[in-house]
């Protein structure tokens, strides 16, 4: 591991309850950042993967929907998800074509 991250790892152990829950909201607020730049890059009608929280199997479909963290994906197999952007993998993007 990396030492600035077992540093991290060796002061949460130190920390009390109080420090935690603030440590614990920066992580959600990281995340939340992090699916939205990654959502961001997707557009409708792009072909992209993600794993089934449900089931853990592998999902493609195409994204029908980009919202400010989620992405609605219409699957292959007829279902319809609302996958946060960090989850999703592009398999190949839209082309438009210019006329």
């Amino acid at each position: 591991m990396k030492t600035p991250l077992m540093n991290i790892l060796n002061e949460i152990l130190t920390m009390d309850s109080s420090d935690i829950n603030k440590i614990i909201e920066a992580v959600k607020l990281r995340r939340d950042q992090l699916h939205f730049q990654n959502t961001k890059s997707f557009k409708s009608g792009d072909r992209v993967q993600f794993t089934s929280s449900r089931t853990g199997k592998i999902l493609t479909g195409k994204v029908d929907r980009v919202k400010i963290k989620y992405v609605v994906v219409d699957c292959d197999n007829g279902q319809r998800w609302n996958i946060p952007g960090g989850m999703l993998k592009l398999i190949s993007q839209t082309v438009k074509e210019i006329a």
